[in-house]
This record gives structure tokens, C-alpha cells and sequence, in this order.
């Protein structure tokens, strides 16, 4: 049996951004090449299909990673449904549990524009929790679920996830469509 985790991705144009922010112009000016405008921000979600809401996993600069009841308006957010066996859903869905409350990881993130690769693991040499940005914790948990090769690099910007996943993942929305809504012309 398979199951369903969503991966959402903000990107620098969507309207769910602080307007004007410093931080996602500086996150999009760093992104990788693409076609489309870059994505800067990263989600796992837990989707419940009977009642589209679920938890999801990630971080947003200066808090923890929260792992929280939410729903994602699909207006400002890119779906990729990834689909795991229940045993990788189980292992993702854990990593992100005990991830909970964890730092962010400023050194990573900053440093990642001077093409430095800093992990957040370099906090636990000190005694501390592991501390992520939004890819970062997103990679880490699909390293735990088998989705990504355990030498995959999780120091990586969104888009680049982004990038990376588009072979395994398929276009999604989180529209609940009905037998008969949909109209063709």
C-alpha cells in the first residue's frame, strides 16, 4: 500500500510572503537557475484526503521546526505528492515529530549563498540539537524515509529540492473535485 505526503513549496511571487521581505529576495536572488520563479520555502504535509488538513513539518527563520496541525490555500503553494510505503511514511513522519522544536540553522543558511555546505549537525558537537532551515529539515526526513540516498547533502536550497524531486514526485492539488464539477467546453 502506498501513502501520500505532500511536499509544498512557496515561491518568490506567491502572496503568503512578508511583501518586500530582505530575507526572500535574498533567498530567491541565491536560488538555482529555473524556468519558473524560484522557490524559496519548503513544507512537508501530513494531508488527511477525507478532511484536507493534515500536520506538516518545516521551519521559517528565527523559530523551530513545528510540526502542526495546517492547511495550505492552493493559491500560494506549489504541490508535489510524493507516494512511500507505510513504512517510509512512518519513518518521515517520526523524524519530523522528533524534530520538533528544533533551532534553525543560521550558519547553514546564510552561508549556503558563499556556496559554503554548513549541516545544522554541527550543533551537536556542543551538546545541542541538530539545527535545519526549511530544506534542510524537509531532505533529512525523506533521508530517513529511504526517499533520498543517505549521502545525499541536505545543505541545498528549496529550489533545489525542488529541482531534485521533480522525477519522483507528481504535480498535485489539494482541490477536493466532485463527479460533475468539473465543466468541460
Amino acid at each position: 500500500m502506498s501513502r501520500e505526503i505532500v511536499l509544498c513549496f512557496l515561491d518568490i511571487n506567491s502572496q503568503a510572503l512578508v511583501e518586500g521581505s530582505w530575507l526572500n529576495k535574498w533567498a530567491a536572488k541565491i536560488a538555482p537557475k529555473s524556468t519558473a520563479p524560484p522557490k524559496i520555502h519548503v513544507e512537508l504535509w501530513f494531508r488527511d484526503p477525507q478532511t484536507e488538513t493534515g500536520h506538516a513539518c518545516s521551519i521559517c527563520y528565527g523559530q523551530t521546526v513545528h510540526w502542526k496541525n495546517k492547511t495550505f490555500g492552493r493559491t500560494n503553494w506549489v504541490f508535489r505528492s510524493l507516494y512511500v510505503t507505510d513504512a517510509a511514511y512512518n519513518r518521515i513522519k517520526t523524524y519530523c515529530q522528533m524534530a520538533e522544536g528544533s533551532p534553525f540553522n543560521r550558519f547553514g543558511f546564510f552561508l549556503l549563498a558563499l556556496g559554503f555546505r554548513i549541516s545544522g549537525t554541527w550543533n551537536n558537537f556542543f551538546g545541542y540539537k541538530q539545527s535545519y532551515y526549511c530544506a534542510e529539515i524537509v531532505c533529512h526526513a525523506l533521508k530517513a524515509g529511504g526517499i533520498l540516498s543517505q549521502q545525499q547533502n541536505c545543505v541545498l536550497h528549496p529550489e533545489t529540492l525542488f529541482q531534485q524531486l521533480a522525477n519522483n514526485t507528481t504535480m498535485t492539488t489539494i482541490k477536493k473535485y466532485h463527479s460533475g464539477a468539473i465543466k468541460y467546453v
